[in-house]
């Protein structure tokens, strides 16, 4: 009888003991979960929906976007003759009147290299061309660092820059006695006042401006004459010279730099600005 109980005893323990192994079985709920008699709620992954891309400009009905071009201005048309001589006698203007050097050499400029001429024979040469004649008006100007005033053999006269003889389309010229000459047509011409100066750059221009003669040095009116002679336009084919003259015995003595020719009369305006400006490169 009691072998039995203790069997029944046995048995009734085993019975608890896989009651309570099921019971704590691994099905995932948590120690509190299974005593407060809830599960736990199920996590879902959150997918983040990729970023649409951006709405081009004609998508949202902008206009496109232009780039900006720099307005490109086109060479002055009145410009027929524009020599740097830096280190080389090529025309800056647009109608390309390019010239020939002889016995001149480069030197340091006012803006960049000049050209020292010799005072007895050197010379630039630019070849005779429709666009350098001149019919109503004219502008020559250039920068002179002048070592004399006269020519050579003391002639009165020293060639800045020439075209033709007779007739004359411009012929630019220091004097000996410290003034500025230009003569056009069958020599007709005018002087300046005489406040030229050796050994030192200056401005210096001459106009024709409906038959007045107007002079220019360092930007400031030196001169003002009545001429009344006629420009001779293709009645002059003759070259353009820098430095000598059509004579051949006024050969100048000294630099020169930035030779500029205009078939019209500027503005004084316009040629304080040019005075102040080299030529921009080729």
């Amino acid at each position: 009888m009691k072998d039995r109980y203790c069997l029944l005893s046995f048995v009734l323990m085993l019975t608890v003991l896989f009651v309570i192994f099921v019971g704590c079985g691994t099905d995932g709920a948590t120690r509190e979960s299974r005593l407060s008699g809830k599960s736990e709620p199920s996590v879902e992954k959150i997918i983040t929906p990729p970023t649409p891309p951006a709405a081009t400009d004609a998508e949202v009905g902008n206009p496109p976007v232009v780039p900006v071009v720099p307005e490109e201005h086109p060479p002055d048309p009145t410009l027929i003759l524009a020599l740097s001589f830096d280190d080389h006698v090529l025309d800056h203007s647009r109608h390309g009147n390019d010239g020939a050097k002889w016995n001149a050499v480069y030197v340091n400029g006012k803006f960049g290299k000049a050209l020292a001429f010799d005072g007895t024979n050197s010379e630039v040469v630019v070849s005779d061309d429709p666009t350098l004649s001149v019919n109503d008006n004219v502008t020559v100007m250039a920068w002179i660092y002048p070592r004399r005033f006269g020519g050579p053999n003391g002639a009165t006269w020293q060639a800045i820059v020439t075209k033709g003889n007779n007739p004359r389309s411009y012929s630019f010229y220091t004097v000996n006695d410290a003034s500025l000459h230009l003569s056009v047509g069958a020599f007709k011409g005018s002087n300046s006042e005489k406040q030229l100066s050796l050994n030192r750059w200056q401005h210096v221009v001459a106009q024709v401006n409906n038959g007045v003669h107007w002079y220019w040095l360092n930007g400031k009116i030196v001169g003002v004459a009545v001429v009344p002679e006629q420009l001779p336009g293709r009645r002059d084919t003759a070259a353009v010279l820098i430095g000598n003259s059509h004579e051949n015995s006024r050969n100048f003595s000294g630099r020169i730099d930035e030779v500029r020719i205009w078939n019209r009369a500027l503005s004084e305006v316009e040629i304080n600005e040019q005075m102040r400006k080299g030529s921009p490169p080729l």
